[in-house]
């Protein structure tokens, strides 16, 4: 069996997976893996360092315990930090050297933008298909609202003429009919909440790092939706409101 010596960093999820309290107590550590038969290497590791945690796969992904060292005899990846300005230069600098070098051996580049970008394309394929989804249905809730609006509106003309014979002002015929159409669109979003709450919890448990739901995103789409309603029908109330008092009594 043969073996060599080795520096490695481990992260931090490495710790209690080696059964060690803390960073500074893993600092001068020493331990082997890898020669599992009696003809296979081994690496005598000594911990020089501990790195914290970050993520190379997404965020569907718990993080690993992760061992960083250095084998000159076995490099099978080259990472280069740039700048996106000096990314398109630098790139032809490192096909010219390649190409000196290693004619012979096929090279992969692959910009780490472009790798984070695969890891999240199911996701950002899904979020663009909600948006498109959610502006088609805001738009029929709307067409929707307009239409009900309007025959609401229509069928207490009479009603609104005579309040204001009676003196009613405009405000308090557009409140009227502003308290009395929130009614289904509160009940609306009650019915909603849960439903949502339920279908985004459940996506969100898909992923190892997420956030926490809060009633803020909910409360803000029903006073969105609420607000929708109300330029809606305060449109269609005022314009009737103001309208000529004997015209809607004389409204069939």
């Amino acid at each position: 069996m043969s073996g060599f010596e080795a520096n490695v960093l481990i992260n931090e999820a490495a710790l209690p997976f080696l059964s060690i309290a803390s960073a500074e107590e893993a600092v001068g550590l020493q331990f082997r893996f890898g020669g599992s038969n009696l003809n296979d290497s081994f690496i005598a590791a000594t911990i020089v360092g501990v790195v914290p945690d970050f993520q190379f796969d997404s965020a569907y992904n718990p993080i690993h315990p992760t061992f960083f060292l250095q084998r000159m005899d076995q490099v099978f990846t080259l990472s280069i930090r740039t700048t996106p300005a000096a990314f398109d230069g630098l790139r032809e600098q490192v096909e010219d050297i390649w190409k000196r070098y290693l004619p012979d051996v096929t090279l992969n580049q692959d910009p780490m933008s472009e790798l984070i970008d695969a890891q999240y394309d199911q996701v950002s394929r899904q979020g663009n298909s909600l948006l498109f989804l959610s502006v088609v249905a805001v738009l029929i809730s709307c067409l929707g609202l307009f239409g009900m609006s309007s025959f609401m509106v229509a069928r207490r003309t009479r009603e609104i003429g005579i309040r204001k014979v009676l003196g009613a002002r405009v405000s308090q015929i557009m409140g009227l009919l502003l308290i009395q159409f929130s009614r289904p669109v509160v009940w609306a979003n009650f019915i909603a909440w849960p439903v949502t709450w339920y279908l985004m919890r459940d996506w969100l448990d898909g992923f190892s790092y997420r956030i926490d739901l809060s009633p803020i995103p909910f409360l803000l789409a029903g006073l969105a939706s609420l607000t929708i309603a109300w330029l809606i029908v305060g449109i269609q109330a005022f314009r009737t409101a103001r309208s000529n008092p004997v015209h809607a009594l004389r409204y069939e």
